[in-house]
């Protein structure tokens, strides 16, 4: 006599499951019961057994029709009339067979009649419902168990008009803190039965995570994947989970991610835009601007500037200045795109740039011709000349030039001092020798006559140098000053 092809191990299955959550259970029967037309109300009890490590659940709906097909109760991997329509949760035909692998017995009835399973046995009884189905389920649980899935219970979010209540409770909705619709990958089963990805428009739920909760993915209202984000979202379509429905693919996770970073960036705090579900969303060239610039404001501050290679002076003048210089790795490549097309950040170089060091042999730029200088500006200059020849034995080349568009007031290289008159204006050049602001810029630009690096030792050391060189020259010759 041919036998089976094919023979599943009860026992054997079981054992495959024990490390699951045993919330499993629950969920899968929930979600049958859900997805069933015309529910309106589901119940659900969960009895410890006196004495036992045991518990008894029982999940009762008020479908017209109940079951159609009580073989499917039983039939591995049965064709699904669900699995046609991602609008209904789960795609395998396999949760009740997972639950009656770990169940020490197994009783439904519905409009069709009633099963039970107990052990390796199947029985089925004339006793029927006038609607809706009833499941028993007897399982092995310790207390510890029976408690943790208690917890995940509580996770669940109930589907609009459907009502269910845990032990006596209801279950109550709870109100999304913001709703988006999307392109999300899912599965459905052709003419022919053979499951199939493909994409599709749906709305995704975002909700805030209660106290003691941890942020999931959801089935349509059934937690499906651990993400460990700032929100709970609530997929309004079948989830492309794994054979163990413990996770998705990542380019899937993604997807949400950004759409909810760029929906939602404003309620982000200092910490929450640091983790790593933010840092993958900067990543997507989906990633619009404001959620850009609010990332990098609570990361680096308002005041910031990118570490510029090809201007080293600049970067390290924006660091004097109070700005965060970022460094190239501090952002994923892909941040560093959306950072650069939004403009959420600039290289230093072109907020900060140095001062354009002009060749010993060539000559500054737009230099205002000696014939037109003010008296005011020949008095500066010829301060400018002396005290530079006072503080370090040597001569002086001195320029006026008028760049308005540049940043820097003044620059020195080559032994050439370059004044912008078109940055330092009028009002530089007619105050008294002695003011703060006269010594204080002739005193750093002939810093960079032996030093050019703004923040080194060595800078630092030659502007206390020439202060003190400084202060003993007004005092011995006062005249110089007037």
């Amino acid at each position: 006599m041919a036998e089976h092809a094919l023979v599943v191990d009860r026992k054997g299955l079981a054992k495959k499951l024990a490390n699951k959550p045993k919330a499993f259970i629950l969920y899968e029967l929930l979600q049958n019961a859900w997805d069933e037309n015309g529910v309106s109300r589901v119940r659900v009890e969960v009895t410890p057994t006196p004495n036992k490590a045991e518990v008894r659940i029982l999940v009762e709906d008020d479908c017209p029709d109940g079951f159609q097909d009580l073989s499917s109760i039983y039939t591995l991997f049965k064709d699904s009339k669900k699995a046609p329509d991602p609008t209904k949760r789960g795609r395998f035909e396999l949760g009740e067979k997972l639950v009656a692998a770990v169940a020490t017995r197994m009783e439904v009835v519905t409009t069709k009649g009633c099963v039970i399973i107990e052990g390796n046995t199947r029985r089925s009884l004339r006793k029927k419902l006038q609607a809706g189905s009833c499941i028993l389920v007897d399982v092995r649980l310790t207390r510890a168990e029976h408690e943790e899935m208690m917890r995940e219970v509580a996770l669940l979010i109930p589907p609009d008009g459907i009502v269910t209540s845990i032990n006596g409770d209801h279950l109550a909705p709870r109100k999304p803190e913001h709703t988006f619709e999307t392109t999300l990958q899912t599965v459905f089963a052709d003419a022919e039965g053979n499951l199939k990805p493909t994409s599709r428009k749906t709305e995704v739920r975002v909700y805030p995570v209660r106290d003691g909760e941890t942020a999931h993915i959801y089935e349509m209202g059934i937690p499906v994947v651990e993400t460990g984000d700032q929100w709970h979202y609530d997929v309004q379509q079948r989830v492309p989970v794994n054979w163990e429905r413990n996770n998705v693919p990542p380019s899937y996770l993604k997807s949400i991610r950004v759409e909810v970073l760029n929906a939602l960036h404003d309620k982000l705090d200092v910490e929450e835009a640091k983790t790593p579900w933010v840092t993958e969303a900067l990543t997507d060239d989906r990633c619009e601007a404001g959620a850009t610039n609010t990332v990098l404001d609570h990361r680096f501050g308002k005041k910031r500037v990118i570490f510029d290679a090809s201007d080293p002076e600049g970067t390290k003048i924006a660091m004097s200045q109070g700005y965060t210089v970022i460094p190239g790795g501090a952002l994923p490549k892909g941040a560093w795109s959306n950072v650069k097309a939004h403009g959420a950040a600039l290289p230093a170089g072109k907020v900060t740039p140095s001062p354009k060091p002009y060749d010993p042999n060539g000559e500054p730029e737009k230099v205002k011709p000696v014939s037109e200088w003010t008296a005011d500006m020949v008095r500066r200059v010829e301060f400018a000349k002396s005290l530079f020849f006072e503080l370090t034995g040597e001569i002086l080349q001195a320029y006026i030039v008028t760049e308005p568009l540049v940043r820097w007031a003044a620059n020195f290289g080559g032994g050439r001092l370059c004044l912008n008159y078109g940055r330092l204006g009028k009002k530089w050049f007619t105050e008294p020798n002695r003011s703060v602001r006269v010594l204080d810029l002739l005193l750093h630009e002939f810093c960079h006559h032996t030093v050019s690096d703004h923040l080194s030792h060595e800078m630092a050391d030659t502007a206390t140098k020439l202060g003190a060189k400084l202060a003993n020259l007004a005092l011995d010759k006062p005249e110089l000053f007037e």
